[in-house]
């Protein structure tokens, strides 16, 4: 059910009908937390997040962005680098490549212990873009 409802919310924002996509996210953010069903949390809010985006709400999409880093305990893996190039991404928008940089950076440590090579591969290939 919630996959579905993500895919639909998808499909209004990409008819510009922002606002019902995201309350559409929200709504179910609220009954997957109320069923406790947590794993689909960041990819939710990923979601949302990418919508404030695309509808222009830069600032609003990165606080989005940014809570998904902040959430402790850590979000997994795959979750956390679609943050991180999200973040990054939406700071070169706003014309703030120096801050794009700075946080790739930042991160660097820890994306350098993961196993995963695709993640890592995404992670440097944004901070290529911004160097």
């Amino acid at each position: 059910m919630a996959l579905t409802g993500a895919n639909v919310a998808r499909c209004e924002a990409e008819l510009g009908r922002f606002e019902e996509a995201a309350a559409r996210l929200e709504a179910i953010r609220a009954e997957c937390r109320e069923h406790g069903i947590a794993q689909f949390d960041a990819a939710l809010r990923q979601t949302i997040a990418g919508v404030r985006d695309v509808q222009g709400r830069r600032h609003l999409a990165l606080k989005l962005f940014r809570e998904i880093l902040t959430t402790r305990p850590m979000v997994a893996a795959k979750s956390r680098v679609e943050a991180l190039v999200a973040v990054s991404a939406t700071l070169a928008a706003l014309d703030s490549f120096p801050a794009a940089l700075r946080v790739l950076q930042q991160e660097s440590a820890w994306m350098e212990g993961l196993d995963d090579p695709l993640l890592l591969l995404e992670y440097r290939t944004e901070l290529g873009g911004r160097l």
